[in-house]
């Protein structure tokens, strides 16, 4: 016999499905014209479940009423009463169909029978369908009302990512009449209600650290509910939300809980309460518990006293359905959130909550004490003047950053900061999008409240990839409202370095001088620990190298010696020798041990289970620190120590240092990476291998050319999850033949459909790996059908993209698709527009851009389209709901700048068209100016940035009425160096005005610097010793004074005098970073600074330590560095010879031979090398190991390895090797067979880089840069674009890198960048772009020197370009040439104005400031003279003949000779042939100063560029003969050695220097050695240069012999041309040769852009003079025979 609960159970189940039945009937019934039919099937089976009525569930006797008015009658009721009353419900059609049916008595049976057994005193009550455990899940919720009554039905939800189009309609059971829309028992109300109730679960879930997909859509069946019942709107909206988040909780849901959750949603997202009583009457009368919305807040009524929760979110709902539960879930996503993004809490201040591993940070007690550094007080002062800002604190391993973040956070917590310190697992960057979300997950599990005065330490960043550590920073800052300190690592080794734009870094304790300081300090305040180490400490530091670990422990050891204090070292600690200790150690720890120390000492960590081997005391012993299950030896050094002791010493002592650190290193290393792959620990091996590839590309490129890691890597790529091993192969790709991963592309290509869970960041990493080797993959199967899997609805590009991910993540996807360049590739991201799309922030400014960003490539995918039609929108997204509403979305009154500014971006680019923007300014100014207010620089700079770059005009206009100055000044002073430099140069970009007003204060015309901002500016770079930020700074600053400062304190000046000599002597002494040096040491040598010859002499130590260093790695940027010192115009000669006299040329041949070297120090490093030992060349060669350096190229980009091959071949040529090129080149081809030139460069990441490729290429091998820009020019079989024409469309927003782009392909092959011109003129939006971002570039000299390239490349007024043109040279530059004090800025203006119309120049000239200049030039500056001869020229050409004497004049008054000096060698021939072309009187005088000059560099035994100095030397003996002077040619042998290296340019000095022994000698060396030379890319010149020679000195055989070779003079510069139609005046040979060229000359000087040359006119004058013989026969018109005489 059944159990009585589970009986009455059933009788309530089916009590519950009858009134289902009831409710369906009802619905029909009050619907007009209501189907018979379905009257029929209702109540058929309404019958059928007569035997199922029990007392003990009666049925609701309102259902049967049939007595009243017709509209409070319904269903059976309502039947009924047509029946006995016909006519009066209006029912006959279905009264007729059930009596013909026979069920009308039926009908009244089951009434009967239901009233009497309602009659017997049972409880009405349903029970409602329970989800079963682990079935699916269920939502309450109520029918809409029929006739006065309604009842509660359950519908399931199937919650799914795809999008709604994406997911078929399950077939449903009960359709209507034909041709009619299937019912379905919710109606799209409340779909719509469904889907933004999902929208805040998802939100909720991601603040509480639950990743959530983009999209989550939701679709309903409804067992048991039949048509036309449907569920009522506004009531269920909560229940699908909180349902969603218990499905992701594993928590119960409401219908789990026997809860009805009684809210509706507005499309604000407001929840909202039910007004109908009828409503809740229904669901009170079910017997549920209620949780309901009202507006005080969430109330849930369940048995006793109503529960409430304030808080209207969805979250107060969710804290009363699950209490405690619900906030145990939240603590569980944030640490799964961590977990899954390998990050750790590290420490956490004591009064937070306890975190398991959160005191890791702390200091071990066992360790020696530390004092307190300088750093401390500092950041802690900078922290309490700004709370809410991010810094950096750098330095190499264990310069103390952690030491001093500790003592900080000490510090901060006595003033009530929380401090919250995070490490990341595999110690890189992460990616700005993602901090936030791992820092409030942080906080949230730490108890950390926002709003409370917070300092956030982020541990342990490696420069392992590239990034912009400024940008992550600033972001954290701006989203959650933080303090920030990233401790970052940097090493003088490493190949890769962070971008701070927006950050100053402060570095730790480094630089001998601060480590001794440091030490002495650590013996002054610790007497007992490492008082008696006070004797020991130079000896001491020097062995530490600058390691605080190492130091400690060697002090205290030291101390413990000399002191005998026992006390003062623990037993077990650390020696500082670890020789003694590893005798204690077996053979089986030694191994393990050796493994550990390697690894340690590349910089990485080892799992524990891989040195298990090692006890703990063993561990202890030797430093080793344990976490997260990882395990290192803290000190590199130490280890390096270790490692040393465990290996065997070389057999042979040939080999260096370096080779046998290499040694060590590579077999414990190697062996550890074969285990890693066997074992498929993809997140060691990653890390092991980004690591070893920043700090040691050698060891790297050792291991890989192992054939047992080879074969690892092969073997694992096969198994490997994909998405890893496509990450590891894109690491080390470059470190294995170029053929290597694509004959293993198919099969990791074939892999990629089958695996799972792939995200749009992981996906992306596969598309890369595929990206770089699409020429190679197009052709596969396998590839063909990874477009197809891509194109599949609800897998491949949807499936990825409908999981979690940022609007960043699923835009650079997009490009990764994109750039697979498949003939499906547009349409498949067209076809995606809506999952890209979506869950936009409309508070995150980073959203917003990379909106806009979207739209553009999207954009290009529709011109890419073969149907595209012309009704298109022209922005692709401007259709999309999600855009619309962003759109609509006016940011709040409290939102950031950058959101504000990212928001009036978007409106401007998808209703640029529609919106009037003074209207749009005057509706936002307000709001933009308090934004301002709260803004930071580095958040401005971003922000404006952006908005320029897309909306340059808007940009200026906004600026122009917001009138901001006196903020950015404000935002200035508060900034750190590098943000105030950044927010410096994107005002000098956009808004030039505003930099003006911003750095000087004027007065009566004249402009000074602003003093007191420059004291500020200064006072900040002292405070953090930030030397990037104070180089940045004075270049930036040296650029606004450039263009306008007219007086002698410039604001560069200004602030580099307030910075001072002490700070840079300190900081040469303490920088190690490279950037950072250069930064400075660049900035103020172009603000001048009065000190730096003192500081020249620090620096000149530093190089010469650095290049002589016997580390493997000397400093990178030593070279670099030497060579821009040795370019100083007062000084660099004597330091030049210094360098040679203490550079040691044995170890510096062998230095030019180290694989090691980054292609920027490997160029300059030769470059210096062969300027301080003219000899050196022979040295290296002798040295020279040619297959060591090809092999050493292959990892590099095509430009680097282009730049190594023309560095070595230069080096190689001087040695004699006058084939070096071309030898270079073979056995480079024969070394790495598979290496394409052109499908290397297709990997270049920009167009900069693209161009600095093809420049290399070009000046490496002019001819085989023809062939690869014809390989980049080939146009697909399907008509797509060429690589080129697809880096010019994509390069439109930036005028100066298309220009060179545009101007470097033309350079190789003639013409080929005016036809890359006419595709981007066919694209009407996208030349009207290019335009307006020329039009609103605020250099005018980059402006003019853009021009020029344009001009030359067929831009000018006549093409269409005339409108645009004229306003910019009436509008914008009549106004900004008054201003210009800039002589090089003038004079490009002049220039491009000229060009394009002579009247424009004039114009132009009219209204240049004399004032301005005359001021500029007293003031004396070189880099400002050396402009003049050219400006002297311009000016002339627009009628300003008269200016150009004064400003002669005024350069005269400190005489000829300071003049000389001041304009060097070349600029002084210059300069001569001005004097002489404006008839001065001074021309004599000026001669002798030049004839002084010219006999200095004949003098010089060392150059840092002989092509240069030969060129000069005959330019200058020219411009002496042309005036006339040659009388003052100094009779003085060059004493630097000829070298047939140059025996062009050799050729020319001597053709204009007086006869001599040397000048027949060199001849003989030099001409034929240039005629035995292969073609370089100056070519032309060079073969002119030789032809004026040989022609000068008797030595020019016959020409028509070798015609093609002199051929190419046509091609040479209208001054070498000019000479030479002069020279061939006098050469009847010469002249029959040039006779031929000369219709090649004369198509050249109709360009205008030949209109500025100075020896157009001349060269133009001597093609008339020469004419053929057949046109001299031919009489003139006037002449004898001519058609008068014949008269």
């Amino acid at each position: 016999m059944p159990h009585s609960n589970t009986t009455e159970a059933t009788a309530e189940r089916n009590t519950y499905d009858t009134l289902l039945v009831l409710h369906a009937i009802a619905a029909l019934t009050q619907r007009p014209g209501g189907s018979p039919v379905e009257a029929l099937q209702l109540v058929r089976t309404l019958v059928a479940r007569t035997h199922l009525l029990t007392a003990d569930a009666p049925l609701p006797l309102d259902s049967f009423r049939y007595e009243g008015p017709r509209e409070q009658l319904s269903g059976v009721g309502a039947l009924l009463a047509e029946d006995m009353e016909p006519g009066s419900t209006g029912l006959q059609p279905q009264l007729l169909a059930l009596r013909e049916a026979g069920l009308v008595d039926k009908l009244y049976d089951f009434v009967a029978l239901a009233e009497r057994l309602s009659s017997s005193g049972g409880t009405s009550r349903t029970a409602l369908p329970t989800p079963r455990p682990g079935g699916p899940e269920a939502i309450h919720t109520v029918l809409r009302p029929a006739g006065g009554w309604s009842t509660i039905a359950t519908l399931t939800p199937e919650f799914s990512t795809l999008s709604p189009t994406s997911v078929e309609a399950p077939p449903d059971a009960e359709q209507t009449a034909e041709g009619s829309p299937p019912w379905s028992a919710t109606s799209e109300i409340f779909e719509t209600e469904a889907q933004l109730a999902l929208v805040q679960a998802c939100r909720l879930a991601v603040t509480r650290g639950r990743a959530q997909p983009p999209r989550i859509t939701v679709s309903f069946t409804s067992p048991g509910v039949h048509s036309p019942s449907a569920a009522q709107d506004g009531v269920s909206a909560a229940a699908v939300a909180l349902t969603y988040l218990a499905q992701e909780t594993g928590l119960p849901s409401p219908a789990r809980k026997n809860v009805f959750v009684m809210a509706g949603i507005t499309p604000e997202g407001r929840w909202t309460a039910p007004e109908d009583l009828l409503l809740w009457e229904t669901v009170r009368a079910s017997g549920m518990a209620v949780l309901s919305c009202s507006a005080g807040g969430w109330t849930l009524e369940e048995g006793g006293a109503p529960r409430t929760s304030a808080e209207r979110s969805l979250n107060g709902a969710a804290e009363l359905l699950w209490g405690s539960e619900w906030d145990g879930v939240q603590d569980r996503w944030h640490s799964e959130s961590l977990q899954a993004q390998r990050w750790s809490i590290v420490y956490a201040t004591p009064e937070s909550r306890d975190v398991q591993g959160a005191l890791v940070w702390q200091e071990d007690p066992d360790e020696p004490p530390l004092v307190e550094s300088s750093q401390v007080a500092s950041l802690h002062g900078q922290l309490l003047l700004q709370p809410k800002q991010g810094m950096v604190l750098g330095g190499p391993a264990n310069s103390g950053k952690s030491v001093i973040a500790r003592q900080l956070a000490s510090k901060l917590e006595g003033l009530r900061w929380r401090i919250l310190a995070l490490a990341p697992a595999d110690k890189q960057l992460p990616l700005p999008g993602d901090l936030p979300g791992i820092v409030r997950s942080a906080m949230h599990l730490t108890g950390i409240a926002p709003g409370v005065k917070t300092l956030v330490v982020i541990e342990d960043l490696h420069p392992l990839e590239r990034g912009d550590v400024g940008r992550v920073v600033s972001a954290l800052v701006g989203e959650v409202g933080v303090g920030v300190l990233a401790l970052t690592r940097f090493s003088e080794s490493s190949g890769v370095e962070w971008d701070s734009n927006n950050v100053s870094p402060m570095t730790a304790v480094v630089g001998p001088t601060e480590v001794g300081s440091l030490a002495v300090q650590m013996v002054d305040e610790h007497p007992r620990v490492y008082g008696g180490a006070a004797d020991a400490l130079p000896t001491l530091l020097e062995a530490a190298r600058g390691d605080l670990w190492l130091l400690s422990r060697s002090l205290r050891e030291e101390s413990s010696k000399q002191t005998g204090d026992r006390f003062s070292t623990r037993a077990d600690a650390t020696p500082a020798d670890p020789a003694g200790a590893l005798s204690r150690v077996t053979p089986v720890e030694a191994e393990a041990l050796r493994l550990l120390a390697a690894v340690s000492q590349l910089g990485d960590v080892v799992p524990e289970e891989y040195v298990s081997a090692l006890s703990q005391e063993t561990l202890k012993r030797f430093g080793a620190r344990r976490s997260m299950g990882l395990v290192r030896i803290p000190s590199r050094h130490y280890a390096r120590k270790v490692l040393r002791e465990l290996t065997a010493a070389p057999e042979r002592d040939e080999g260096t240092a370096a080779g046998a650190v290499l040694a060590s290193m590579s077999a414990p290393l190697e062996a550890y990476l074969l285990k890693l792959f066997r074992d498929d620990r993809p997140h060691q091996l990653i890390s092991l291998l980004r690591t070893c590839r920043a700090y040691d590309s050698v060891l790297m490129a050792e291991l890989f050319s192992q054939s047992g890691v080879r074969d690892a890597v092969a073997e694992w790529s096969k198994t490997g999850q994909v998405s890893a091993v496509c990450t590891v192969l894109t690491v080390c790709d470059r470190y294995l033949e170029p053929n290597w991963v694509p004959t293993r592309l198919p099969d990791i290509i074939k892999r990629v459909p089958d695996a799972e869970g792939l995200t749009a960041r992981t996906m992306s990493s596969v598309l890369r790996l595929i990206s770089r080797y699409v020429n190679h993959a197009q052709d596969l199967d396998e590839f063909e059908a990874l477009v197809q899997w891509l194109g599949k609805p609800g897998e491949g590009l949807e499936a990825v993209l409908n999981r979690p991910a940022s609007v960043e993540d699923r835009y650079h996807l997009a490009r990764k698709v994109f750039r697979l360049y498949h003939a499906d590739s547009p349409a498949l991201l067209v076809r995606s527009t809506d999952a890209l799309v979506q869950d936009i922030r409309p508070l995150v400014a980073e959203d917003l851009i990379h909106v806009r960003k979207l739209d553009v490539l999207l954009s290009r995918c529709h011109r890419r389209l073969p149907d595209r039609n012309a009704q298109q929108h022209r922005r692709p997204l401007e259709g999309c709901q999600e855009i619309q509403d962003v759109l609509d979305h006016r940011p709040p009154g409290n939102a950031r700048f950058g959101v504000v500014v990212g928001w009036l971006s978007l409106q401007l680019h998808f209703n640029g068209r529609d919106i009037d923007w003074d209207q749009l300014i005057g509706s936002y100014e307000l709001q933009v100016r308090a934004a301002l207010g709260r803004a930071t620089a580095a958040e401005v700079s971003l922000a404006l940035s952006d908005l320029a770059r897309n909306h340059r005009g808007f940009c200026t206009k906004m600026l122009n009425k917001v009138r901001a100055t006196e903020q950015f000044r404000a935002l200035l002073r508060e900034a750190a160096p590098s943000e105030a430099a950044q927010l410096i140069a994107v005002l000098s970009r956009i808004h030039s005005v505003t930099v003006r007003f911003l750095l000087y204060r004027e007065a009566d015309g004249v402009i000074e610097a602003d003093v007191s901002l420059a004291r500020a500016l200064a006072n900040r770079v002292g405070n953090l010793t930030d030397g990037k930020g104070a180089g940045r700074l004075l270049s930036t600053t040296h650029r606004v004074d450039e263009l306008y400062c007219q007086t002698a304190q410039t604001f560069a000046g200004t602030l580099a005098a307030r910075l001072g000599e002490e700070f840079a002597l300190k900081l040469l002494k303490n920088e190690e970073r490279p950037s950072v040096l250069y930064y400075f040491l660049r900035g103020l040598w172009e603000a001048e600074a009065d000190y730096r010859r003192r500081v020249e002499d620090s620096a000149f130590r530093l190089i010469v330590e650095a290049i002589g260093s016997s580390y493997r790695l000397h400093r990178p940027w030593a070279a670099p560095l030497g060579l821009l010192l040795v370019g100083d115009d007062y000084f660099g000669e004597e330091l030049l010879t210094k360098l040679s006299e203490a550079l040691d040329p044995v170890p510096l041949a062998k230095r030019m031979t180290e694989p090691g070297l980054k292609a920027e120090t490997f160029t300059a490093l030769h470059q210096l090398a062969r300027a301080v030992h003219p000899d050196i060349p022979q040295r290296y060669r002798a040295r020279f190991d040619m297959e060591r350096l090809l092999v050493s190229l292959v990892p590099a980009s095509p430009d680097s390895v282009a730049q190594r091959l023309r560095a070595t071949a230069t080096t190689l040529r001087m040695s004699g090797e006058e084939n070096a090129q071309a030898l270079l080149l073979s056995r480079f081809k024969q070394s790495v067979p598979s290496w394409d030139w052109a499908d290397e460069i297709r990997k270049t990441p920009t167009t900069a880089a693209l161009v600095q490729a093809l420049d290399n290429l070009r000046k490496l091998d002019p001819v085989l840069a023809t062939s690869v820009i014809h390989e980049l020019d080939r146009t697909a079989e399907d008509g797509q674009s060429s690589y080129l024409q697809d880096s010019v469309m994509r390069s439109v927003s930036t005028p100066d890198q298309l220009t060179n782009l545009l101007h470097s392909v033309d350079l190789i092959q003639p013409g080929q960048g005016r036809r890359l011109l006419d595709v981007l003129r066919q694209s009407h939006h996208a030349w009207t772009t290019f335009t307006e971002e020329f039009q609103y570039e605020q250099d005018p000299s980059n402006q003019g020197r853009i021009g020029r390239q344009l001009a030359g490349l067929g831009v000018l007024p006549g093409q269409g370009n005339l409108a645009w043109m004229k306003a910019l040279v009436y509008e914008k530059w009549l106004k900004v040439v008054s201003h210009l004090a800039s002589p090089r800025a003038v004079r490009d203006l002049l220039k491009l104005t000229y060009i394009w119309d002579e009247q424009w120049g004039h114009e132009i000239a009219a209204s240049v400031d004399p004032g301005k200049l005359l001021s500029r030039l007293g003031l004396g500056s070189a880099a400002d003279v050396k402009e003049v001869p050219g400006l002297l020229h311009v000016l002339t050409l627009t009628g300003q003949r008269e200016l150009a004497h004064t400003l002669v004049d005024r350069l005269s008054t400190e005489g000829h000779h300071v003049l000389a000096q001041r304009l060097g060698l070349s600029g002084s021939a210059q300069f001569l042939r001005r004097l002489h072309a404006l008839n001065r009187g001074d021309v004599d005088a000026f001669g002798v100063a030049t004839s002084r000059m010219l006999e200095s560099f004949l003098r010089r035994h060392l150059v840092v560029s002989p092509e240069v100095h030969w060129k000069s030397i005959g330019w200058t003996a020219q411009a002496l003969h042309e005036v006339g002077q040659e009388h003052l040619l100094p009779d003085v042998a060059p004493s630097l050695p000829v070298n047939g290296a140059y025996g062009a340019e050799v050729s020319w000095a001597a053709a204009w220097l007086p006869d001599s022994s040397w000048r027949e000698a060199a001849l003989d060396q030099a001409l034929p050695a240039f005629q035995r030379s292969s073609r370089t890319w100056c070519q032309a010149e060079l073969t002119t240069m030789a032809l004026i020679a040989c022609a000068r000195t008797g030595r020019l055989e016959d020409p028509s012999v070798n015609e093609t070779y002199w051929s190419l003079s046509a091609e040479a510069s209208l001054g070498v041309l000019t000479l030479a139609y002069r020279t061939a005046l006098d050469h009847d040979e010469m002249r029959q040769l040039l006779l031929a060229l000369k219709p090649a000359v004369e198509r050249r000087l109709q360009a205008r852009v030949h209109s500025v040359d100075p020896w157009r006119q001349e060269l133009r004058s001597l093609l008339n003079q020469m004419r053929n013989p057949a046109e001299e026969a031919r009489p003139s018109l006037f002449g004898p025979g001519g058609l008068l005489d014949r008269r």
